[in-house]
């Protein structure tokens, strides 16, 4: 039996995800129809935060861990299981959610599955609304993005991910985004792909983080934030070890304030005060704490920790 083939039959796994089931399908069925497209943009957001958040159910761990250390512990020591989740409709309701588990490691990760998919898929299927003057693969993807969402052909169905594979497949020199008549156009660079792809798995992988880590420094140094420079060549070691959350937010916040759980505590209880008025100064590093967290999510917490 494989690991999905373990993971897609227990019972006490299912039992679980359908816990989240239950808990999105009324409440989105009671909104107004105009609202639940809208609401529906937010699943992958909301069931990541479910999936690794704990439960007491479950003896005060999350979903995720309670599923991996079974992975663990039947001997699959190199592979980490994440069940995708998939809404069904019938008409204009949310009859349910399906879950697809994927075993990710290096002999078979879905991501870099959806980079061979990707130059080709992306190059044949051009939407409607191509959209003018975009930067780059990430902005591409965005535009489209109910587009690609619709052809249901990659791991994840977010915005995000179609925004970073476009974004890693364009650093890796795999397709480009061009301006034709009409709108813009994505050209693939064969030599490339077949280049790339005849590397070991490994290897392949490390070039993908090379190109993440890359981009989440230039994102980082583009808030332009004093005394904030991220340097590619120190944020591996942030992934190797595992750096709590607000450890993490504090080795990047000293340009901002000077101590950051004295600023969360003024965002938390000192802006609703009527008897204060927000500074320019104070709005400006409220501002900045904001880009911070967005770019963090966007560039690391989500691609790092997800796909």
């Amino acid at each position: 039996m494989t690991t999905k083939e373990f993971c897609q039959g227990n019972q006490e796994f299912q039992q679980l995800l359908e816990k989240f089931s239950e808990s999105y399908i009324d409440p989105y069925n009671k909104r107004k129809v105009a609202l639940r497209n809208e609401i529906m943009k937010y699943l992958p957001r909301n069931y990541s935060n479910w999936y690794y958040s704990p439960m007491d159910d479950i003896g005060g761990v999350s979903p995720a861990r309670f599923i991996n250390s079974h992975v663990y512990n039947r001997a699959d020591q190199d592979a980490v299981a994440f069940p995708v989740c998939k809404p069904d409709f019938k008409k204009s309701r949310l009859s349910g959610i399906t879950f697809d588990f994927h075993v990710f490691n290096l002999e078979n990760h879905p991501f870099l599955n959806d980079m061979r998919l990707f130059p080709d898929f992306v190059r044949s299927h051009t939407p409607q609304n191509v959209g003018k003057k975009l930067k780059g693969m990430g902005s591409y993807m965005l535009t489209n993005a109910d587009f690609f969402l619709e052809q249901d052909a990659f791991t994840f169905r977010e915005r995000i991910y179609l925004m970073t594979l476009g974004e890693v497949c364009e650093g890796l020199g795999m397709v480009q985004l061009s301006q034709k008549k009409g709108g813009m156009a994505v050209t693939c660079n064969e030599e490339r792909i077949s280049e790339f792809f005849a590397q070991p798995a490994r290897t392949q992988m490390e070039r993908v983080i090379v190109d993440m880590v890359e981009r989440f420094a230039d994102a980082i140094n583009s808030l332009k934030i004093p005394d904030l420079e991220a340097n590619a060549n120190d944020i591996p070691d942030l992934l190797k070890e595992g750096l709590h959350n607000d450890d993490f937010f504090e080795s990047l916040f000293h340009g901002i304030a000077e101590d950051l759980e004295d600023f969360l505590d003024y965002l938390e209880f000192g802006i609703d005060d009527d008897d204060d008025e927000i500074t320019d100064i104070e709005a400006g590093k409220i501002e900045q704490f904001a880009g911070l967290v967005s770019t963090c999510c966007r560039y690391f917490f989500i691609p790092f920790g997800l796909y």
